[in-house]
């Protein structure tokens, strides 16, 4: 984009890039005000903070990349919205990969659904891979 930027004469890209980046962080405000169904608000939201992050303007919390739950070592934590709209939960315990669906119509969809997938706190996160991973090293599950 600077490249392109110097090419076409455009002075202090940096700077508008920023402004934008800051702009299309609010974007969930804006949607919600004009009455966008909150399941295309998590989807844009989340796609516009996955290419920010990959960007490098990301302005939202930083997330861990490896966390401790109830003494297990956790990494690779990763949520996405599927096509018919559930929620995949992936996640590496103790060098395990493991994952779980998270279904339409349960307390824990709507809860991620209403907070968006870009605004999941790393507390939000221990607790998806307590209540749906851990029993799957135990072997509970």
């Amino acid at each position: 984009m600077l490249s392109f930027a110097a090419e076409c004469g455009i002075r202090m890209p940096d700077n508008i890039i920023r402004k934008v980046a800051s702009a299309v962080q609010h974007f969930r405000e804006l949607a919600e005000k004009n009455g966008v169904r909150v399941e295309w608000i998590g989807r844009v939201e989340a796609t516009i903070a996955d290419h920010l992050k990959s960007w490098g303007l990301w302005e939202g919390e930083s997330q861990a990349a490896s966390m401790t739950v109830d003494g297990h070592h956790v990494t690779g934590f990763h949520l996405e919205q599927q096509f018919k709209g559930n929620y995949l939960l992936l996640s590496t315990i103790d060098g395990k990969q493991l994952k779980y669906i998270i279904s339409k119509g349960t307390p824990e969809h709507d809860l991620l659904t209403k907070t968006g997938l870009a605004n999941i706190s790393d507390e939000m996160k221990k607790e998806l891979v307590t209540r749906f991973l851990l029993p799957k090293v135990s072997g509970n599950k």
